[in-house]
């Protein structure tokens, strides 16, 4: 098994017991900066940051914010963030904000007040109370929401491009990820570009990967550009989770054949697949019970 690779030096700029800040810089001095926010399951803050080796390899100074536990970065108020990183991101030219699932929300929630680029990928979180609505629970363990709504305060960012799958299947938190876009992200930020990726799953950033298109399009943002994915489309067929997700949302619309023709493909591509073997099973079992219900019913 391959070692994860170490983390750079870097300076601590906030650590609150929970979430911690580490600011790593290029040997010669560089005029811009990458803020990266990992997603829930991230929380060994002995390894690199989300995105750290990519960015740092390509030049960027980063402030990689970790967590040692899954709270949603809530014991990080927006005021003591702006105080921690305030006289770092003064020196720089270009300031960019990154994160993946939660860390997509915190990208866009810390990054509010900063003149920073703002890059989201398939924004979530689910101690929201938005997600309570949905979920019919509160957060994981009850965990409270103590954030300050998306929209308050003044917003100082510019370009904010937010990257999702459109299309909600089975799992609930994909119908609250799209309410919580509309409701909370759209009004917080007029200026959104929007990159929907049909059939990508969350996070967007599997299926990009997968294809070997997330680094490019990533720096392409952080240079200035747009996150351009448009090649996407001619190769999702080479993504075996874009083919999990295809094959849910047609079991989702009653499509059984079709969904099991899709995974049926997606194994003699991608014979390692352990999502695709799940999905395979489960397909099975649940025609074996449709038709065990239609032999019943056919009994005379």
């Amino acid at each position: 098994m391959p070692q994860p690779k170490a983390q750079n030096k870097g300076r601590i700029l906030y650590d609150d017991g929970i979430v911690v800040m580490r600011r790593v810089r290029q040997a010669a001095p560089v005029d811009s900066i990458v803020v990266t926010f990992p997603g829930y399951d991230q929380t060994d803050i002995t390894l690199p940051g989300f995105g750290e080796t990519l960015l740092h390899g390509a030049g960027y100074d980063l402030i990689c914010v970790q967590k040692r536990s899954n709270n949603g970065y809530q014991s990080m108020s927006r005021e003591a963030f702006d105080k921690a990183v305030k006289p770092t991101l003064s020196r720089y030219r270009r300031i960019c904000f990154y994160g993946t699932s939660v860390g997509a929300y915190a990208a866009l929630y810390f990054g509010r007040g900063q003149r920073a680029d703002i890059l989201s990928l398939s924004p979530r979180n689910s101690l929201h109370p938005l997600y309570a609505e949905v979920l019919g629970r509160r957060g994981p363990q009850g965990t409270p929401f103590t954030h300050e709504p998306l929209e308050a305060g003044e917003s100082r960012a510019k370009r904010v491009t937010v990257v999702y799958d459109p299309v909600p299947r089975t799992d609930r938190l994909e119908h609250a990820d799209l309410r919580l876009l509309r409701e909370c992200v759209e009004p917080a930020f007029p200026q959104l570009t929007h990159v929907s990726l049909r059939h990508t799953g969350h996070p967007v950033a599997t299926a990009l990967a997968e294809v070997h298109l997330l680094r490019p399009a990533v720096l392409n943002f952080m240079r200035g550009h747009a996150f351009n994915v448009t090649p996407f489309r001619r190769m999702k067929g080479r993504s075996p989770y874009y083919m999990l997700n295809l094959s849910r949302w047609l079991e989702k619309h009653g499509r059984w054949r079709q969904a099991e023709a899709v995974v049926d493909r997606g194994l003699r591509l991608f014979p390692a697949s352990g999502f695709l073997k799940a999905q395979k099973e489960r397909l099975a079992q649940e025609r074996a019970a449709r038709e065990a219900i239609g032999a019943a019913g056919a009994a005379p």
